[in-house]
């Protein structure tokens, strides 16, 4: 099945519920052990809201998020809303850059991404973390994505 451009909200939420349960069910890989949580999602603003669970092995020493564990996070919800946008389309990060506020403590945060720019080859996303208990903007990362066009994520799906 070829991807195709995700065209209605319905057609966003139904997507981007299908690749965040098949990475929780189905990727035995860092995406899925992730575990990201589909919030809600805006077709007309490009964004979608991604929840994380803190666990025990994300921690370092002093109890926050690794900031290894953070910035994949970040990776991940971004990656994937872009796919849904896509229409279940395979991307693949260029460049990521984080920036730290303050330590992710809290047990659960939120992660908004916005997709800024989808052109044909590369794909612009922002993003924000909040502790998901006090709403505290915690960290924020700005990255490029390259279409894969020859890879097609939607078969891997079923």
């Amino acid at each position: 099945m070829e991807a195709m451009e995700t065209k209605t909200q319905a057609q966003l939420e139904e997507l981007l519920g299908t690749i965040v349960e098949f990475m929780k069910q189905k990727d035995p890989g860092l995406s899925g052990m992730l575990e990201p949580e589909l919030v809600c999602c805006d077709f007309e603003k490009r964004s979608a809201l991604i929840r994380y669970r803190k666990k025990d092995w994300e921690k370092n020493h002093r109890g926050e998020m690794h900031g290894g564990a953070a910035a994949s996070m970040f990776d991940v919800a971004m990656g994937i809303t872009i796919s849904a946008f896509t229409g279940g389309e395979n991307v693949t990060t260029t460049d990521l850059h984080v920036s730290f506020i303050r330590p992710f403590f809290g047990e659960s945060f939120d992660i908004e991404v916005e997709v800024l720019h989808l052109g044909k080859s590369l794909v612009r996303v922002r993003a924000i973390a909040r502790d998901t208990e006090t709403g505290k903007e915690i960290a924020s990362a700005i990255a490029n994505y390259a279409h894969m066009h020859d890879y097609d994520y939607i078969a891997t799906l079923e």
